[in-house]
């Protein structure tokens, strides 16, 4: 791939990081980020529950 391209690809996924950890520090669940990693698997159901409705 181009230099470009390679660049624009990190920007892009760069972007969308950031705009992950700010929607689940500024959405309307206000939902830990550590939960996606630690999370058990109820609490997992019940942020997807939640999310659905």
């Amino acid at each position: 791939m181009s230099r470009r391209i390679t660049l624009s690809l990190w920007l892009l996924a760069g972007l969308l990081t950031v705009m992950t950890f700010m929607a689940t520090g500024f959405g309307a669940l206000r939902l830990p980020v550590n939960v996606l990693w630690s999370g058990s698997d109820e609490t997992l159901r019940q942020t997807w529950l939640t999310i659905r409705l």
